[in-house]
């Protein structure tokens, strides 16, 4: 038995995610319990879900974009509230779904240990969402992006395996 161990390095498909200060990961699956009339339990198992609750200390409009691709505007776009960015500017413009609203792409989340070869815990075809804002101690701005993976029918929900080791068909 050996010990996976960090420091981790994340990534969301292709981007490098930095200054994270914590990963908080959820696993769940949806089961039914049924008990046959000589008095056995029968447990179903059903669907399965996965996330990642990230903190990045990294909260800054720059480093956000990346992670929060369907709140980011950039030169020229509008806000919400009706200012248009500057030139070489970006913004995150935080407004709710509505039915024009372009459909975030999902991206594998990889947190790939330490190692080499290295182990790689990914949760498959993620989209963000902002889970909080934390000013701690006055001092620092913390961001919650949770990862939530929504894989098609028949793609799992996890997958765990050695970095390099998969190959594309």
């Amino acid at each position: 038995m050996s010990l996976v161990k960090g420091p981790f390095n994340v990534k969301w498909g292709d981007t490098t995610l930095v200054d994270i200060e914590s990963i908080d990961v959820s696993f769940e699956q949806e089961s039914n319990d049924y008990t046959t009339v000589d008095g056995r339990r029968i447990t179903i198992r059903g669907a399965i879900s996965a996330s990642a609750t990230i903190t990045f200390l990294s909260s800054d409009v720059q480093s956000l974009s990346t992670v929060l691709p369907q709140f980011t505007k950039v030169a020229g776009d509008e806000m919400s509230s009706g200012e248009t960015v500057a030139e070489d500017a970006v913004a995150i413009d935080i407004l709710a779904g509505d039915c024009t609203a372009p459909e975030q792409e999902a991206q594998d989340l990889d947190i790939i240990a330490c190692g080499n070869p290295a182990e790689v815990f990914r949760i498959k075809s993620c989209k963000t969402s902002i889970s909080e804002f934390e000013l701690e101690n006055n001092q620092v701005r913390t961001i919650q992006v949770t990862f939530t993976g929504e894989p098609a029918q028949g793609i799992a929900a996890v997958q765990a395996f050695i970095n390099g080791t998969l190959i594309n068909s």
